[in-house]
C-alpha cells in the first residue's frame, strides 16, 4: 500500500503531466522551502513561498522550453519524505538543443502538502542543452 506521502508526490508528477499548474501548485504549502541543484540554471539557493518558486523556476522553465518533460521512474519514501528519480527532458527554445538530464527530488510532506523540494540533477546535461553556439 502507497503512503500519504508518496500519493501526495505522485500528485504532483500526475497534475505537472497533465498541464494543471492549479492542482500542481494547491499541493505546496505556502512556506514551501525549495533548492534547486547549484548546477541548474534556475539556482537561487533556497527560495521560500509559492510565488518565489514560480518566479524563480516555473515561469523561467516555461519561458525556456517548449515542452518540458518531468518523469519520475522509482519513488523511495520514508516516514514524511519521499525521494523521487527520473530523468527530465526537452528542447530548450534558445539553442534548440534537447536537454536529457537524471535527477533526483527529495520532497518532504506534511498534512498532505509539499513542505520542502532538493534538486539534484546532471549539470553537464544542462549546460550543454543551454550552450549557445
Amino acid at each position: 500500500m502507497m503512503s500519504d506521502t508518496e500519493t501526495t508526490v505522485r500528485s504532483l508528477y500526475a497534475a505537472l503531466e497533465r498541464g494543471d499548474a492549479a492542482a500542481a501548485l494547491a499541493l505546496f504549502d505556502p512556506h514551501i522551502k525549495w533548492t534547486e541543484a547549484k548546477s541548474s540554471p534556475y539556482y537561487q539557493g533556497t527560495v521560500e513561498g509559492v510565488d518565489a518558486v514560480v518566479k524563480t523556476v516555473l515561469e523561467p522553465i516555461a519561458n525556456d522550453f517548449d515542452k518540458f518533460v518531468i518523469e519520475p521512474v522509482q519513488f523511495v519514501t520514508e516516514s514524511d519524505r519521499c525521494a523521487a528519480f527520473g530523468l527530465y527532458s526537452g528542447p530548450v527554445r534558445a539553442t534548440g538543443r534537447h536537454l536529457e538530464a537524471d535527477f533526483v527530488h527529495l520532497w518532504t510532506v506534511r498534512d498532505g502538502r509539499l513542505t520542502s523540494f532538493r534538486q539534484y540533477t546532471d549539470g553537464a546535461a544542462w549546460i550543454e542543452a543551454f550552450a549557445k553556439r
